[in-house]
């Protein structure tokens, strides 16, 4: 028990300072901000991308499904972010109108939807989360 209050220790100390770096590098690139906060805000979910696959690997084979899936929909995120960014930072495009990258932020919940309704391995009937993946591609 120790070792998990440790790790999170860890991480809470990770994520204060990746906080106050987003924070110094506002302050030091202030007509840069929109740039400076759309890289900080890419860097996070790749991180978490790179701690969820470190978890994929380690984890038993009933619940990685469960994991892919998330993964998937935090990849989803991320590629969303980059769309967005690169439609605000290099095409000047308004934000009043829906563009791609908000179509791929629509479509991150469904893998996350999936990995959230998904049965046990000894629970409900496998046709189930058939139906689910039926439903979202639909």
């Amino acid at each position: 028990m120790p070792s998990y209050t440790l790790n999170l220790r860890h991480l809470s100390l990770a994520a204060f300072v990746f906080v106050c770096l987003h924070s110094i590098f506002l302050s030091l690139f202030p007509l840069h901000a929109p740039a400076v906060t759309y890289l900080f805000s890419i860097v996070a979910p790749v991180l978490a991308l790179l701690a969820g696959c470190w978890r994929v690997r380690r984890t038993s084979s009933h619940a990685r499904l469960t994991w892919i899936l998330l993964l998937m929909g935090v990849l989803l995120w991320t590629v969303g972010l980059v769309l967005s960014a690169r439609e605000e930072m290099f095409q000047h495009l308004s934000a009043s109108v829906a563009f791609v990258s908000d179509f791929v932020f629509f479509l991150y919940g469904v893998p996350v939807l999936l990995a959230i309704s998904s049965p046990e391995e000894d629970q409900g009937i496998p046709l189930f989360i058939w139906l689910d993946g039926l439903q979202a591609i639909l």
